[in-house]
């Protein structure tokens, strides 16, 4: 059997990179250890046997990570929303599917502690003019009170403005925008107003202003995306620790696959990654963006995720799949049959008619690399494009070559 021929020229860097992806070797076995040809007397015994060869050439091939997938939007583009009160739900604007953009109201919920909060923040505004108030007329007449009921009357004022930061601070927990230096500016029958429609746009503000009622909370978009769940319903008593809303940004979908541990050193961040959803034929490309750090318990075996643009929102959520981390593309592999590579133990050649014979063929040991999909095999090294590698009848040849070792093996020749 002749050894591998010698890599020259651009060919370098094909095998160079494909070596460098992953680990690769020639078994070492007897099959590998002398230089064997089989030959026939003539052509015609080699058609007469069935004997067919086909030029080795050149082609493309993806090596590549095949794996099973899960589509998941990115858990840090999604927003839960719940109503920071407990209260009952009013009205729902926005459902299942929506797009939605920062500010907008999804729902309205009539919460007691909205009204409580809204009305301690007026009383203490109220407090605050009429100590103001105090105080300022006590400096105009300063020569007649003492200096003890002024310093009293601004530690009042203070106090109140202590307490309207106080309240203020309340709502704004609550999610609604209190401005208490705005209001201050109000009389109080305007403060009021504003206040019961604090947070509300004009176009909801009309629906609900024949409810009277000071305690609404809209629950409020703070991201741009899809909702992909809703479980807020008119009447129903809310939970603050229970979304009612969640929005996802679907214009990026992330999707998890899971490797064999043998396969996770292979791959690296930046990697190209396919995906091909079920009940889909178009294949998606992405990018290698996370390598787990531990196995899953019940597969054992390490999830990975690619990053995937998703404008169009043709990857769905929870879809599953067929994925694959591309390793290298070789747009130049030299490419031979796959039925012309033969396996002993673990070693795998190919059977090349030798130059200029019709009635010779060498054993040639190959290394193999991806197979192009349409029914060929790269070979790393090991034969040249131009050659001729025997297709149909190579068993035949595979038996010759056996008793021709086996012969060899115990002197008694060929």
């Amino acid at each position: 059997m002749t050894g591998p021929v010698a890599v020259v020229g651009r060919d370098w860097l094909r095998v160079r990179t494909a070596l460098a992806v992953r680990p690769r070797s020639v078994g070492d076995t007897p099959c590998l250890a002398r230089t064997v040809q089989v030959c026939f007397p003539t052509a015609e015994d080699a058609e007469k046997i069935g004997i067919e060869v086909v030029p080795v050439g050149r082609g493309g091939v993806v090596e590549a990570i095949p794996a099973a997938g899960v589509i998941d939007f990115d858990v840090a583009r999604t927003t839960r929303l719940p109503a920071r009160a407990r209260g009952t739900v009013r009205a729902v604007f926005k459902g299942l599917g929506d797009r939605v953009r920062p500010g907008d109201v999804l729902a309205l919920v009539d919460a007691a502690d909205v009204g409580k909060a809204k009305a301690e923040l007026l009383q203490a505004l109220v407090q605050l003019r009429l100590r103001s108030r105090m105080k300022n007329n006590l400096a105009g007449v300063e020569g007649v009170v003492s200096g003890q009921r002024q310093r009293e009357a601004a530690a009042a004022v203070t106090d109140a403005e202590v307490r309207v930061r106080t309240a203020e601070q309340a709502l704004v927990n609550l999610g609604l925008p209190a401005r208490a230096d705005a209001l201050k500016e109000l009389d109080t029958g305007e403060a009021m107003k504003r206040l019961r429609f604090l947070g509300l746009p004009d176009g909801i503000t009309t629906a609900v202003e024949s409810t009277g009622s000071a305690n609404l909370l809209p629950v409020v978009a703070t991201t741009s995306g899809t909702i992909l769940a809703a479980s807020a319903v008119a009447g129903e008593i809310t939970d603050p620790t229970r979304p009612l809303f969640t929005v996802t940004d679907t214009g990026v979908a992330d999707v998890t696959l899971f490797l064999s541990p043998a396969d996770v050193p292979l791959v690296r961040l930046g990697m190209p990654v396919h995906f091909t959803p079920d009940g889909l034929t178009d294949t998606f490309v992405g990018t290698l963006a996370w390598i787990g750090t531990a196995a899953d318990e019940r597969s054992r075996r390490v999830p990975i995720r690619g990053e995937f643009d998703n404008a169009d929102g043709r990857l769905r959520d929870s879809a599953l799949g067929c994925g694959k981390v591309v390793l290298r593309t070789e747009p130049f592999a030299v490419l031979v049959p796959a039925d012309a590579v033969r396996t002993e133990g673990d070693c795998q050649y190919v059977f090349v008619r030798d130059p200029g014979e019709t009635v010779a063929y060498s054993a040639r040991p190959v290394l193999l690399g991806a197979a192009d999909g349409h029914g060929s095999v790269e070979v790393i090294t090991g034969v040249r494009p131009g050659e001729f590698v025997v297709t149909k009848g190579s068993t035949f040849l595979g038996g010759e070559l056996q008793t021709t070792l086996a012969n060899q093996s115990t002197g008694g020749g060929r």
